[in-house]
C-alpha cells in the first residue's frame, strides 16, 4: 500500500527546543502511526522535503518548533497559505525554514502540493545568537512530545479518512482546527533560517555536505538514501555487516585496519575489504598482506563512496561465505559522511595528532559514529593532545558514543575494535548516535546533555 499521508519532522537537534520535531519522529518509533503514513525525520534537509512533497501525498503534516506568541509547550495546528506558482527566481534551497521549501517545492516539478499541516509547538528554550551548539530540549517541551504524538494518531485516523477534514488538536486551550496562516517564524533568534549566513556556524550546518551543495547534488543524495536502504535490507538477508571507516587523510587508518583484518583471518572469520581512493591501488596491496579478500575501488576524483558503487563490488566481486566487510572510505571527513553506504557500523577514526576540537569542526561526521577510534596514541604526549577536553567536545555531538585508543605501531586497541565490530555483527546493542542512518529513513535526535 502506497503512503498517502506525510508526518515529517523538521528541526536541528543541536538548536534546543528546534529539535522537537526530529524528537517527535523518534518517539513514533514506540507508537508507530498505522499503515498508509509515511514518517520521516527532514532535519534541517530542505531539498529532501521538497523533493518528498511532490512524491503523490494526499496531505503532509509538518512537525515542527515555531514562536507564535503562546506558553511553552502550547501546540499549534496550522493550515498555511500555499505558495502559486513557481514564477520568479528559485528560492535559497539549502535551508529548512518550511515557507521557504514550500516555495522550493513549487519551482521543481509541475505536481500539485499535498494539503499541508504544521503541528507546531512554542518552544521554551531559544539559543542566542552567540551559542554554536544547545543540544537537549527543554523539560517543557519535552513533555509536548508525547502530546504531539497522541495529537498525530488521531490527526492520521481523520486525514485518511478525509484529507480535507479539520483534525482538533486534543486540549481546548490548544488550536482547536487548523488556522489558515503564513507559516510561524522558526526557533533562531532573529534569523531568516536555521541555517546561518556566512561565517556558518559548523554545528547548524551539520547536514551540509561539501564546501558548495546545489540541487542536483541534494537530488543525488536522496536517491542515494534510497539505495542504501535497499542494500542494508540486501546486506542483512545474505547475513553480510558493514562497517564504513571514515577518517581524515593520514589518520592511520588503512595500517590500522590492516592490524585488524589480519587479527580476523588468524580468528577465521569470514572478512572482506574495500578500498577507496582517488588514485593508485597502494592501499589494496597494504591490505592485502593481512590475507584477507582485498579490493581496490578508484573513485576517479569523486571525495567519496556512494551506495550504487558499493552495490556494484558487493554484488559482482564479494565472496559468498563473507560476513564482515570493511568499507575504507576515502580520506575526507566531509562529504563521505553525508553519503550512507548501506553500512551497519560507522567508525570515524582520528589521530591524536589532529587535535582535540577535531569533532566540532567536524559536526556530520563525528555526531553519526556508531564507535569513534583515537589513533596514533603512542604519539600523544609529545602532540600535546588534552584528551579529556577531545571527549568533552565529542560529548557536545555525539553524547555517549565508545571511544576506543588504538596504536597500530604496537597493536593496542586492535582486539577492541575487531570485537565491537563482531558485537555489531551478531547483533549486540550499538550506540545511536544523533545523526546516523536509520532503517526506517531518518536520523535520531540525541538525548538531552547533562
Amino acid at each position: 500500500m502506497s503512503a498517502r499521508l506525510l508526518v515529517a519532522g523538521v528541526g536541528n537537534i543541536f538548536l534546543a527546543d528546534d529539535a522537537f520535531g526530529p524528537e517527535v519522529i523518534r518517539a513514533l518509533d514506540r507508537r508507530p502511526l498505522p499503515p498508509g503514513v509515511r514518517v520521516r525525520d527532514f532535519g534541517i534537509r530542505g531539498m529532501d522535503l521538497a523533493y518528498e512533497l511532490l512524491g503523490g501525498y494526499d496531505t503532509a503534516v509538518l512537525v515542527d518548533a515555531a514562536v507564535r506568541g503562546h506558553r511553552p509547550g502550547t501546540l499549534s495546528l496550522i493550515e498555511p497559505e500555499l505558495p502559486e506558482g513557481a514564477a520568479g527566481a528559485p528560492p535559497e534551497a539549502h535551508g529548512m525554514d518550511p515557507a521557504k521549501v514550500l516555495s522550493l517545492a513549487t519551482h521543481l516539478g509541475d505536481e500539485p502540493l499535498p494539503r499541508v499541516l504544521v503541528l507546531a509547538c512554542e518552544p521554551e528554550v531559544r539559543p542566542r545568537g552567540d551559542e554554536d551548539i544547545a543540544p537537549g530540549i527543554s523539560a517543557t517541551v519535552r513533555d509536548a512530545v508525547e502530546r504531539a504524538v497522541t495529537a498525530l494518531h488521531a490527526m492520521v485516523e481523520v486525514l485518511l479518512a478525509d484529507p480535507r477534514a479539520s483534525p482538533p488538536l486534543s486540549r481546548p486551550e490548544e488550536s482547536p482546527d487548523p488556522s489558515a496562516a503564513r507559516l510561524p517564524r522558526p526557533v533562531a533568534d532573529g534569523a531568516e533560517d536555521r541555517q546561518q549566513p556566512d561565517p556558518p556556524d559548523p554545528l547548524a550546518r551539520s547536514s551540509a555536505m561539501c564546501e558548495s551543495v546545489d540541487d542536483v547534488t541534494q537530488a543525488v543524495l536522496a536517491k542515494n538514501d534510497g539505495l542504501a536502504a535497499s542494500l542494508r535490507d540486501e546486506l542483512a538477508r545474505r547475513g553480510v555487516s558493514v562497517a564504513n571507516l571514515l577518517s581524515s587523510p593520514g589518520s592511520g587508518k588503512t595500517e590500522l585496519l590492516g592490524r585488524v583484518l589480519a587479527r580476523a583471518v588468524e580468528r577465521r572469520v569470514p572478512v572482506a575489504a574495500l578500498t577507496a581512493d582517488l588514485a593508485t591501488e597502494n592501499d589494496a596491496r597494504r591490505l592485502a598482506r593481512s590475507g584477507a579478500p582485498v579490493k581496490q575501488l578508484l573513485t576517479d576524483g569523486l571525495c567519496h563512496l556512494e551506495a550504487r558503487q558499493l552495490r556494484g563490488h558487493v554484488e559482482s566481486w564479494l565472496p559468498q561465505d563473507t560476513s564482515l566487510l570493511f568499507v575504507e572510505n576515502v580520506g575526507n571527513l566531509v562529504c563521505p559522511a553525508a553519503y550512507d553506504l548501506g553500512e551497519s557500523l560507522r567508525i570515524v577514526l582520528m589521530a591524536v595528532t589532529e587535535g582535540e576540537d577535531k569533532p566540532l569542526k567536524y559536526p556530520t561526521a563525528f555526531g553519526s559514529a556508531h564507535l569513534v577510534v583515537l589513533t596514533k596514541t603512542d604519539l600523544a604526549e609529545a602532540a600535546g593532545f588534552d584528551e579529556s577536553a577531545f571527549h568533552a567536545n565529542l560529548r557536545r555531538v555525539n553524547p555517549g558514543v565508545e571511544v576506543v585508543r588504538t596504536c597500530a605501531r604496537t597493536g593496542d586497541g586492535v582486539d577492541t575494535v575487531l570485537e565491537r565490530v563482531l558485537a555489531a555483527r551478531d547483533g549486540g546493542s550499538v550506540h545511536r548516535p544523533p545523526l546516523a542512518p536509520h532503517p526506517h529513513g531518518h536520523v535520531h535526535a540525541p538525548d538531552p546533555v547533562s
